[in-house]
Formats: structure tokens, C-alpha cells, sequence
């Protein structure tokens, strides 16, 4: 079995070639599959269900039902731009990888994004909320791998992508995702 190249384009965020994995946080990232975060958005989705025909009993309940209601709502706007960056045209002949493309700073953001709502959801007393997209996926020492520890000359090659990205993507994602390669 051939070990998918993976683009990074912040060292939080890296991308298969093929579109389907996604490497995602710093030191021991998460490691996220189409197809695993298709199964959490419906796992969420189904605890968003059990919680509306819960009873409401009083503010804690309400605000756990919001949270579990905006974590659906990301993991489906994930959902649809990893389906964007999936229909992406592919190279042809020999390489058919799919580049780096303001989808993946769009998905860097949505994700940030994610790991925030999950942050503060890990004490819900509605729902039993043990499972994380976001989380860290190996215990113990930090990954020294390529992607998690990138090269001086991979790190160099993110910074010197810093004007295209300023060029293609709005100002606020920008910010949030890329500006960190502005003050290396």
C-alpha cells in the first residue's frame, strides 16, 4: 500500500494528494478522513435529534442543544468544502494529485472553527459527547514526520506562498489561516 504525499500549507494544516486525508493541528494531529468525518456529521446530527426531543429543562439544556446545533451545521459546511475540493480537476498523466487551493484555506478555517465548538462542548451534560474529529490522533511523543515537523526547505516553501494566498483569498480568512507564515 503506497503512503499518500501529503501539501502543507500551514503546519496545522496538510492535505493528501488525493483529497481524502487531512492532517490536521500541530505536534500530534488529528488525522481526518472523508469518510470519517462523513460518519461524525451524522453521529452529531443524531445527537442534535436526542437532544430537540429532550424535554427543555432550563438554560443548560438550551445552550448544549445551540452548541451541539452549531458543531452539525460546521461539520456540514466541512462536509460540502471537502466535496468542492474532491470535484477539483486532477492533473493529468502520471500526476493526478489535486493542489492546494483557497478550498483548503476555507477547510484550515472551518476546521479551526470545529476544534473551538468542540473545545467547549467536551462538558455537555445532554449529550455524551466522546468523540473529537478534532483530536489528537497518536499518544505519547510528538510526530517528527514531514508533515507534522515540516523541513526548513518545506517550511520556506509555505512562506514564499504567503503573497499567492493574500492574492486569492479574503482578508479575514487570511488572517485566521496563512497571517502566522507572515511573521516567521
Amino acid at each position: 500500500m503506497n503512503t499518500p504525499n501529503f501539501y502543507a500549507m500551514v503546519p496545522r494544516y496538510s492535505r493528501s494528494e488525493t483529497g481524502t486525508m487531512i492532517h490536521y493541528g500541530e505536534g500530534l494531529p488529528a488525522q481526518i478522513n472523508v469518510w470519517g468525518m462523513k460518519h461524525f456529521t451524522d453521529l452529531v446530527a443524531g445527537w442534535t435529534k436526542e437532544i430537540g426531543a429532550t424535554p427543555a429543562f432550563g438554560a443548560k439544556l438550551c445552550e448544549d442543544k445551540m452548541l451541539m446545533l452549531l458543531i452539525s451545521a460546521q461539520c456540514t459546511e466541512i462536509m460540502r468544502i471537502w466535496q468542492g475540493i474532491l470535484a477539483q480537476p486532477k492533473g493529468k498523466g502520471k500526476n493526478t494529485s489535486l493542489p492546494l487551493t483557497r478550498l483548503d484555506a476555507l477547510m484550515c478555517d472551518a476546521l479551526d472553527t470545529l476544534r473551538e465548538l468542540e473545545d467547549k462542548a467536551e462538558n455537555l451534560e445532554a449529550v455524551e459527547y466522546h468523540t473529537r474529529i478534532t483530536q489528537q490522533c497518536f499518544d505519547g511523543d510528538e510526530c517528527r514526520c514531514g508533515v507534522c515537523e515540516p523541513s526548513e526547505e518545506s517550511f520556506k516553501q509555505m512562506c514564499a506562498r504567503v503573497k499567492r494566498w493574500r492574492k486569492i483569498l479574503p482578508a479575514t480568512v487570511f488572517q485566521r489561516v496563512i497571517s502566522e507564515l507572515e511573521q516567521q
